[in-house]
């Protein structure tokens, strides 16, 4: 009796054992996730959550579409009774790739149609928490796109001192790239806490030592023989927005130089006798007019854009391709090219040109009223040297402000405007003038 009470012990040992080891080795229960019903309201989110809905199901092709129609409702309802109609017409089998893109063109925001685009045009506005946040869901959308020009597109979109201070660690990954702009925007907020404390210290270093202060500068500090215009903040607004140079009325590019030197003076609107006088230079004008020439992906590559047009003309001789692009401001010329043609060169004090990527090209020359010859009327344009990918000349919003009235239909691929009494009418392929 001992020896059986010993052995069935040991039975019952063992197979504690064994249901100890079996529950070790069982996989561990799935998290519970469920389907809501979709009404027509954030597709986005509500498209990841079925995605990962099934991934964790492992519900695969066609099926995912079948069992998520059950989750359709209202409005999204009614859509999926029109699309299924369609495609049962077409004899086309709706697949999950293709129930995405219905989905979101049909409840997506407008910038759906393009991911690729907003993601490349994406500019940080507010803070760097709204920027990441703004980047992440273009990027969760886009296709195929290598992890280094995800990191030029987000470090490109930063603003200018925090996409400096990025490119110093020159981030290879996403992970590193929002890493490092965090601990860098830490930093340069630091840094402006700290001037702006010394600058309120040393006002009140100044205030404890002075008296009075004259509400006017020192008008003996004006240079000899200098115009004085007086701005108001309205007129200096105007100006900025207009890209009118603040010395005179012509338009301003960095190559601009104005025939006389002013002091400016910008009325305080809280005070009318307070008055800031300052010289503008070239160089501060190309920081308040445009902070920073920029070049589209579109351009520098060649690619036709949405808001972009790819004409046939000729430059002297030459026969080129000329990308007319309002996403680039100034007028640019391929580098080669300029110097087959031997175009004459105008010497200007170099400045860099930022591409949408976040890439950094250096422009030296400039070339003055360049005739650029359509087939029925020959315009001229001023031109920077820069090495271009794809088109021979890109014309930029520089150009097109100088036509005036122009109508442009991207569509069609037709653009018109007058130049010299005639209208102009240009089209992918061919171009012709005809008179008034």
């Amino acid at each position: 009796d001992r020896r059986r009470e010993e052995y069935e012990r040991e039975d019952d040992l063992d197979r504690q054992s064994q249901v100890s080891t079996n529950r070790d080795q069982r996989a561990p229960d799935k998290p519970r996730i469920t389907l809501s019903t979709f009404t027509g309201s954030d597709p986005d989110a509500w498209f990841n959550r079925a995605t990962q809905y099934f991934e964790l199901n492992e519900t695969d092709g066609i099926d995912r579409v079948t069992y998520v129609a059950h989750y359709l409702d209202g409005e999204a309802n009614v859509w999926w009774q029109w699309l299924t109609r369609i495609y049962r017409k077409r004899q086309q089998i709706i697949t999950w790739e293709v129930f995405e893109r219905e989905l979101l063109t049909r409840f997506g925001t407008s910038d759906y149609h393009n991911y690729n685009e907003a993601l490349t045009c994406i500019r940080q506005t507010g803070s760097l928490r709204e920027y990441i946040r703004e980047f992440e869901r273009l990027a969760c959308r886009v296709r195929d796109w290598p992890e280094d020009a995800l990191v030029g597109a987000f470090v490109g979109g930063l603003k200018f001192d925090l996409a400096t201070e990025v490119r110093l660690e020159r981030p290879d990954t996403m992970h590193d790239a929002m890493e490092v702009a965090r601990r860098r925007e830490d930093h340069l907020v630091a840094t402006r806490r700290g001037r702006a404390d010394m600058r309120f210290a040393d006002t009140r270093r100044a205030g404890s030592n002075q008296a009075t202060v004259s509400a006017r500068p020192n008008v003996s500090n004006r240079p000899a023989g200098a115009i004085v215009r007086r701005l108001s903040p309205e007129e200096v607004k105007h100006r900025r927005e207009k890209g009118l140079c603040f010395k005179c009325e012509e338009k301003f590019t960095p190559s601009h130089q104005c025939k006389q030197a002013f002091v400016i003076e910008v009325a305080n609107p809280d005070d009318e006798e307070a008055v800031v006088e300052e010289e503008l230079h070239q160089e501060e004008e190309i920081e308040a007019l445009h902070e920073e020439p920029e070049i589209s992906m579109h351009a520098m590559a060649g690619i036709r854009g949405p808001r972009t047009m790819r004409l046939p003309a000729w430059v002297r001789d030459r026969r080129v391709v000329v990308l007319v692009d309002n996403g680039s401001y100034y007028n640019f010329i391929n580098t080669e090219l300029s110097e087959k043609l031997k175009l004459p060169t105008t010497k200007i004090k170099p400045f860099e040109v930022r591409v949408a990527n976040g890439e950094r090209l250096q422009c030296t020359e400039s070339f003055r009223k360049v005739p650029i010859k359509f087939n029925g009327v020959t315009v001229k344009a001023d031109l920077y040297a820069l090495r271009l990918v794809g088109p021979d000349v890109v014309l930029g919003v520089q150009w097109l402000e100088g036509l005036g009235r122009v109508t442009t239909d991207y569509r069609t691929g037709i653009m018109e405007f007058n130049s010299g009494g005639r209208q102009v009418t240009l089209s992918i392929g061919t171009e012709k003038g005809t008179k008034e």
